[in-house]
Order: C-alpha cells, then structure tokens, then sequence
C-alpha cells in the first residue's frame, strides 16, 4: 500500500465536509478548506510501495473511477 496527497483549485466544491471513498483498490478522501483549495488524498492498494513522486493522475482516476466496477 502506498499513499499520495495533493491540492487541487478552481473545482468549486463547497466547504465544511469532506467524502471518503473506501474500494477494493484503496481508499480517497477529499474536503475542501476555506479558500476553496480541494486537498485530497489516495491510499492505493498494491502488492509494492510506490514512490508517490512516481505515480502519474491518470493512474490514480483508473484505480478510483466510478461505474468500471473496478473499484
């Protein structure tokens, strides 16, 4: 398992809550602050540790989408 965090802006997402999403894959969590800077963070389920400043967006939006039942 391994786990890579970030911020995102401009998404509009309202403040004061947050989701987490457990899946077979791992878990995400997002919450947005008062700024509206979106923080979020994935926990990936793997057989090998990452090094997070290796893993690309595009992987992380395969391993947590929605409706591919691949979560």
């Amino acid at each position: 398992m391994y786990t890579v965090s970030g911020t995102s802006t401009g998404l509009g997402r309202p403040t004061g809550s947050f989701d987490m999403i457990f899946a077979r894959r791992g878990a995400f969590v997002h919450l947005t602050a008062p700024d509206s800077t979106t923080w979020w963070s994935a926990q990936v389920s793997a057989p090998h540790v990452r090094d997070p400043r290796t893993v690309e967006m595009d992987e992380l939006l395969e391993t947590f989408a929605t409706g591919t039942g691949r979560c």
